[in-house]
């Protein structure tokens, strides 16, 4: 196989951003090949002197920094996690590596640094569609999210008012319906008395 000089651009900080620092310090091989720039909003210019792109956190919810890179045209070495998935396609437009497991992780990104062929069609499909994500599309589904979450709860809380008042007519058909149904509570947003 044939040697890959690497530099690594670390961006944004956490916990163990210290613990990071520290150990790279005090080797000497990885001294000079680690660049940390902290919290930076200057990221479409660090994306833009990337080859790859590698996020390996053990929880997600849907990254937005695996959307914009890419639409930066990077391949994306990824965990499979949480909401990771549903951006990249492993093998299409990116890799999907397990969590906590960092050696699995080095494999997949030396992998691709040494098959071109690879690495050329990964970066030809990482823009291909990213309109999913855009924000027409994702707030409208969002809503309908809400709405039939709403539904349904409304449906529930009526089906078991239903279920109850059947079950309470067929033990006492002299009860009135509206005996078992709770009394209206007052829901208050403030002191007014306001909903």
């Amino acid at each position: 196989p044939r040697l890959i000089l690497l530099a690594f651009i670390y961006v944004g900080d956490g916990e163990l951003q210290k613990e990071l620092l520290e150990e790279v310090e005090c080797s000497p091989d990885l001294k000079n090949n680690f660049h940390f720039l902290g919290w930076t909003e200057r990221i479409v210019d660090v994306l833009s002197a990337s080859s790859l792109f590698v996020l390996l956190s053990l929880w997600e919810g849907l990254p937005r920094a695996i959307i914009e890179a890419r639409a930066a045209g990077l391949p994306c070495v990824v965990t499979r996690i949480c909401g990771n998935p549903e951006a990249i396609s492993d093998g299409v437009n990116g890799l999907l590596v397990p969590p906590g497991r960092p050696a699995s992780a080095a494999e997949q990104v030396i992998r691709l640094l040494q098959t071109p062929e690879m690495l050329d069609v990964l970066v030809q499909n990482s823009k291909e569609d990213l309109d999913r994500f855009h924000i027409k599309h994702v707030v409208p589904q969002h809503i309908e999210l809400y709405g039939a979450f709403f539904l349904i709860k409304s449906f529930q809380t009526k089906l078991k008012i239903t279920r109850d008042a059947l079950v309470f007519q067929s033990w006492n058909h002299q009860q009135t319906f509206g005996a078992i149904l709770p009394a209206p509570t007052k829901h208050r947003a403030g002191n007014d008395g306001r909903c």
